[in-house]
């Protein structure tokens, strides 16, 4: 992860999990265009108010900048990041 060892890459496409599966049955969904939902993650919990270090803070910044993001699978995550 990015947060342990920083890289030169400005374009970071994290990814989850299908949750949108469903959404791939649609008779509308076209795959050369239309994105499978990825499963939501925000990361760990943190108790609020703990004493984190700085690489852990490091991780949850990371997990943050990346919310709402997140691709589906690997190959999806390679494809947005393409494109």
């Amino acid at each position: 992860m990015a947060a342990v060892a920083p890289t030169w890459m400005t374009n970071l496409v994290a990814y989850s999990d299908y949750s949108g599966r469903t959404r791939m049955d649609r008779a509308d969904f076209d795959p050369a265009k239309d994105e499978p939902e990825a499963a939501p993650w925000d990361g760990w919990p943190v108790r609020r108010g703990a004493n984190l270090t700085e690489r852990e803070q490091l991780w949850v910044d990371a997990v943050a900048a990346q919310s709402g993001r997140m691709a589906a699978t690997p190959a999806w995550a390679l494809r947005r990041a393409l494109k």
